[in-house]
This record gives structure tokens, C-alpha cells and sequence, in this order.
């Protein structure tokens, strides 16, 4: 008697813990990148890195764009973040429900003044566009020796490319 009741509770108790594990199991990003464009209510989401979709007939370069919905002041232009949505659209950029958003804690490998987070922060506030642009961020670089950045954007419709230097003594 006394080992079947301390059966069933090993088990009881070993299931709880199974499912507390998977519930609090923290799932992968839905898109990690940062924020380029900020308005009181959203957030432009640019993926880091471009998808080839040439094999589906799509474009050499991809990024994937999302608006997210936020109510988090402390989020600027230039963050480094992972997002986790649901409900999104099928436009381009898309637009998303939120349903996490976090800052990615970024180490710098440069031995730089400027952060990457402020270069973005420069590129993005200086840049002046026709409506019908839309620029992401296709490359970012840090040259040591003429101590500058180096930022390469790509019209995601026209796919024109654009360089921008920034010293990084500014």
C-alpha cells in the first residue's frame, strides 16, 4: 500500500514537473533584428541578414520586415532585438501582433567610440527617403585603421544600394 501511494505520487509529481518544463520552455525567436523606423505605437522590425528566394522565384535578397506593436518607450532606432509574434499579414512589410519583444544584449567586437546601435541610430535619423523607399541596413563595418563605419543600405522595391560613411569620432 505504502509503495503504490509512493509510486503515484512520484509519478504525480514527475508529470508536474514535465509539463512546468515544457510550459516555461523558452521557444526560439520568431525574428531577431533591429529596429529601424519607430512610431508611438510600433516598431519596424529588419531582419539581420537577407533570405535568397531565388530558387522560389522570389529575389536574390530578402529581409524580412515586420511592424510590431509596442507600448515599451524604452525601445529605440537601433536596437538590437529578438520578437516573438502571432497574427500577421500578409503585406510587405508585414504587420504582426506582438507577443514579446527583447532587447538582444550586444557585446561589441570593435574597438570603436561609436556603438553600432548609435551608427544605426545616425543612419536612420539623417536619411531622407521618397515614400516609395524603403532602405535596410545590408551590411554594417567598423574600419579600424580610417576609424569610420562603413553602411551599406538596400531599397528593399527598387533594389538599389546606397553607402554611407560615418566617422566615428561624431
Amino acid at each position: 500500500m505504502k509503495k503504490t501511494i509512493g509510486m503515484t505520487l512520484f509519478i504525480i509529481i514527475s508529470m508536474t514537473c514535465l509539463s512546468l518544463c515544457i510550459y516555461f520552455k523558452q521557444t526560439p525567436a520568431d525574428l531577431t533584428g533591429y529596429v529601424i523606423k519607430k512610431t508611438p505605437e510600433r516598431l519596424l522590425i529588419q531582419s539581420e541578414k537577407s533570405k535568397d528566394l531565388r530558387r522560389s522565384g522570389g529575389r536574390e535578397r530578402y529581409y524580412e520586415l515586420i511592424w510590431v506593436e509596442t507600448n515599451s518607450s524604452s525601445l529605440e532606432l537601433g536596437d538590437h532585438v529578438d520578437v516573438w509574434y502571432h497574427s500577421i499579414s500578409q503585406h510587405y512589410p508585414r504587420i504582426a501582433s506582438t507577443k514579446k519583444i527583447a532587447p538582444v544584449n550586444q557585446q561589441s567586437t570593435y574597438n570603436s567610440r561609436l556603438s553600432k546601435k548609435k551608427v544605426i541610430k545616425k543612419v536612420y535619423s539623417g536619411l531622407t527617403t521618397h515614400p516609395s523607399e524603403l532602405f535596410v541596413i545590408d551590411q554594417i563595418s567598423y574600419i579600424k585603421d580610417k576609424e569610420e563605419w562603413q553602411i551599406d543600405l538596400f531599397d528593399v522595391f527598387s533594389e538599389r544600394c546606397q553607402s554611407i560613411t560615418i566617422a566615428d569620432h561624431t
